[in-house]
């Protein structure tokens, strides 16, 4: 997938992860005595770190990685998929584990978050 920006300046993954925890009624990350973590579906597990340092996460059944501050990470069936932040990041680019279709599990999940059945 191309890297496509929203306003010239914050990536359209940042922007579909900010959709999905706005949806998930999540306010002020930075506020958490850790990071924010959350299942997306059977394969995507995100984590958000909101805080000035990093932070490690370990989820349920994922590796564990340190979070630089104001960064998101994400997971595929455990394994570190995506580190992103509002300027920079990376995702895989494996056939079932890339930005195409952790973009599109974001998007599922913020409907049915809207729809109240998340």
């Amino acid at each position: 997938m191309e890297d496509v920006m929203v306003d010239d300046s914050v990536p359209l993954l940042m922007a579909k992860i900010a959709e999905f925890a706005s949806a998930m009624g999540v306010e002020r990350i930075n506020e958490l005595s850790g990071a924010w973590i959350h299942q997306v579906d059977d394969h995507w597990t995100i984590a958000g770190n909101g805080h000035r340092e990093p932070v490690d996460v370990e989820p349920d059944g994922c590796m564990k990685i340190e979070i630089a501050p104001f960064t998101f990470a994400a997971w595929w069936n455990g394994w570190l998929a995506m580190v992103v932040d509002a300027r920079d990041g990376w995702v895989a680019a494996g056939e079932l584990a890339n930005e195409e279709t952790l973009i599109g599990a974001l998007e599922a999940a913020t409907r049915r978050s809207k729809a109240g059945s998340a």
